[in-house]
């Protein structure tokens, strides 16, 4: 299944249980942009797991607030970082510094493949057990 919504800043879309976030190129990402992205992705990709897989080409800049608000992904299961110009690395590594203390794992890539590989390792990480009162799940 794959759908996809835009706007004139960023592409939200779901393919393989992965939900896909893209820039547009040359964006200054703010807190309004931020928070606009928030609501487009919990109102039409309510996935569980939730595992994104967010593309930094085409950011110019993000601001404080939005580094802030992006890096606090509530109900994320993983997180992964595409990136290879100068400025997306930079902002992975900001990303990952504020994230280091989350309850998700958050990786950064070179490529889409590879951290669409990655991802998917946990949509098969639940697993159901059996116990004696009932269900347990486990990641």
């Amino acid at each position: 299944m794959r759908e996809r919504v835009e706007t004139e800043e960023f592409a939200v879309w779901l393919e393989d249980g992965i939900v896909h976030l893209g820039f547009a190129p040359g964006l200054d990402l703010t807190l309004e942009k931020a928070i606009r992205y928030s609501k487009m992705r919990a109102e039409h990709f309510r996935e569980d797991p939730l595992l994104l897989l967010i593309s930094l080409e085409g950011i110019r800049s993000i601001d404080r607030d939005a580094r802030a608000h992006l890096s606090n992904l509530s109900g994320a299961t993983a997180v992964a970082l595409v990136g290879l110009s100068p400025v997306a690395r930079v902002l992975a590594a900001i990303f990952l510094g504020l994230t280091r203390r989350a309850s998700w794992p958050v990786r950064t890539f070179a490529s889409q493949e590879a951290a669409a590989a990655w991802l998917r390792t946990f949509l098969h990480a639940t697993v159901s057990v059996a116990s004696g009162s009932g269900e347990e799940t486990r990641r």
